[in-house]
């Protein structure tokens, strides 16, 4: 058995070029294909991640310094959890975050010095 794995990450839904590319390559591959699995994954979900941040009471976030700058891992999680009318929303004062009443902390790690703020 063939298997495609199909990973789309544009937050576009229906409106995404890529996913219309990469269905219309699964549709193809799958008829060339007679015996197939197909896996999708969808990059640009984020329900999970925000469950947790509504769930949890308080934050800890470890960062190293890779460079003089936050390694990727970090900023791949912050895109899909900030959205709008969910986490934040935009008012005539600028935006408002959402999730309020709970504490975080941000513990970074830059070579051999450690530092702790909590915000």
């Amino acid at each position: 058995m063939s298997t495609l794995l199909r990973v789309d990450s544009s937050p576009m839904g229906e409106n995404s070029i890529s996913r219309k590319l990469t269905s219309q390559f699964a549709n193809a591959w799958a008829k060339a294909h007679p015996h197939r699995k197909i896996i999708t994954g969808d990059r640009s979900t984020s329900e999970v991640l925000i469950g947790e941040l509504e769930q949890a009471d308080e934050y800890v976030f470890g960062i190293p310094m890779h460079n003089f700058n936050v390694p990727s891992a970090p900023k791949l999680w912050i895109d899909p959890v900030v959205r709008s009318g969910r986490t934040f929303s935009h008012g005539t004062d600028g935006p408002k975050g959402l999730l309020t009443g709970k504490k975080a902390t941000l513990l970074v790690a830059s070579g051999a010095g450690r530092q702790w703020r909590r915000l």
